[in-house]
Order: structure tokens, then sequence, then C-alpha cells
């Protein structure tokens, strides 16, 4: 015969179901629980480290302050046209043009028995000066002597000898058309020496 039927759909005995949790699911919740706290722990240190920076900016800011009303303003308005000032005598000295070095080098490169008897200085656009230049020597080779001690400078460029001539008394007459290095000129470099 049939056994008697139940009148209940609900099993007496628990069901055993196979488990999913196993050793792979605890893992996964001990990972996730560990990236939790860390993020936590992170957060809460973002936060702290932010409270100190702006209480730093605030002391900072205060010490500004501070320091900003210890000075008078009309002292630093002057301070500040002074500064301006100097600025502008820099600039007006770096480009200041002093010929005096001119006539201190034509002495040094001019030879004895060699007269210069006129002398033109004009101040280019590069910075460079031009010196044109009228002579007297006692001979030929002496103002040889002369063209090759202006070629031999680094200073003089362009030197043109011209004008040769044998003038009254035997004496010979030269002119000289040459550029002078702006170097030479500068009141600043005068300044140095």
């Amino acid at each position: 015969m049939d056994p008697t039927p139940q009148s209940s759909f609900i099993p007496k005995q628990p069901l055993n179901a196979p488990s999913r949790s196993g050793i792979f699911g605890g893992l996964l919740f001990i990972i996730a629980f560990g990236v939790f706290v860390v993020s936590l722990a992170a957060a809460g240190g973002v936060l702290a480290y932010g409270n100190i920076l702006q209480g730093q900016l605030a002391d900072k800011d205060k010490s500004l302050r501070a320091d900003q009303n210890a000075f008078d303003p009309k002292t630093i308005e002057e301070y500040v046209r002074l500064d301006t000032r100097m600025v502008q005598a820099r600039a007006l000295i770096g480009r200041h043009v002093d010929p005096l070095p001119v006539f201190d080098f034509l002495s040094t490169i001019a030879l004895q028995k060699v007269q210069f008897t006129s002398f033109d200085f004009t101040l280019q656009s590069d910075g460079s000066g031009k010196i044109s230049l009228s002579g007297v020597g006692d001979s030929f080779s002496t103002i040889a002597l002369q063209s090759d001690a202006f070629g031999a400078t680094r200073d003089l460029k362009d030197v043109i000898f011209s004008g040769v001539n044998v003038g009254a008394v035997g004496a010979v007459t030269f002119s000289v058309d040459a550029t002078i290095d702006k170097s030479r000129i500068l009141f600043s470099n005068t300044l140095k020496q």
C-alpha cells in the first residue's frame, strides 16, 4: 500500500544544500572589510592633514598681516620709487659712452714719430664708435709701422689707411678710419677698471 500521505509540505528534516560561503566567501569578506577600514583611516588622515594645513595657513596669514602693518605705506612707496630710479640709473650707465678710453688707447698704440692732427668720433647705432684721424709721420716706413699697430689690435675693426702723401718738409700725411669696439667706450667698463 501506499504510505500515508503527509499532511504538511514543510519538511521535518533540515535540508543539506551545498554551502557557497566556504573559504572563498570568507576571504573575500575579510579583504573587503580590510579595504573599508584602510579607506576610513585614509579619509580621516586626509581630513586631519587638511585641518593642520588650514591652521598653518591662518597662522601665516596672521603673521603676514602683522608684518604688513609694521611698515609705513609711505616708506614702502619711497623704497619702490628709489628702486625704480636705481634700475634706470643702471640702464643709463650701461649704455653711457665714455670717449676718454679712446684717447688712452690711441696714446698706447701711437708711435713716437707719428702725430695725429685731427680726431673725429661718431657713435654708431650698434654702440660701437667710428673714429677718423688725420696725422703726420716722418717717413713712409713709420706710417707702415703705424698701420701694422692699428691692424694688430683687437679693439679696432675695419681699419683703413688712406690719403698717404708727402707733405711739406718731407713729412708724410695720412688719414685713418676705423671702428672701435663698444666694450672699449662703455662707461660701465671704465667704472670696473
